[in-house]
């Protein structure tokens, strides 16, 4: 009798750690779904920021290409802007060198009256000395 007695008491002993061991097997297993609820929310969360991300970078990548075009076409420009200066720099200078060089003409041609005047009036003084 006691050995059933024991028996009895080893079964319960069992029904207890069994019943122990599946409430902790589901406690575990509400744990596991926790966990695995909060990796595919997390999970979900990180392909939207990748997404977010992603378009962003896409947005970034379109906008430096369009400064790069416009800087070009600045760059172009500018080019251009510097040939025309320089070509009207040129023109000012060939300018400049025909204004001194008629200038200078225009003073040769001066001197050159100036003396012809000079004979002429020496020529008239000379007549009016030998009218006397």
């Amino acid at each position: 009798q006691d050995r059933v007695v024991r028996l009895a008491e080893v079964e319960l002993d069992l029904q207890h750690t069994r019943s122990a061991a599946q409430r902790r097997e589901r406690e575990l297993l509400a744990e596991r779904n926790a966990a695995v609820a909060a990796l595919e929310t997390a999970d979900a969360r990180l392909a939207e920021c990748a997404t977010l991300f992603q378009r962003q970078l896409d947005a970034k990548q379109l906008h430096v290409a369009s400064l790069t075009e416009q800087l070009e076409q600045e760059r172009v420009l500018l080019a251009a802007a510097n040939a025309r200066v320089r070509a009207a720099e040129d023109d000012m200078r060939a300018l400049l060198i025909e204004s001194e060089r008629r200038q200078q003409a225009a003073q040769l041609r001066s001197a050159q009256l100036r003396n012809v005047l000079r004979e002429l009036e020496s020529t008239d003084n000379a007549a009016a000395l030998l009218d006397l």
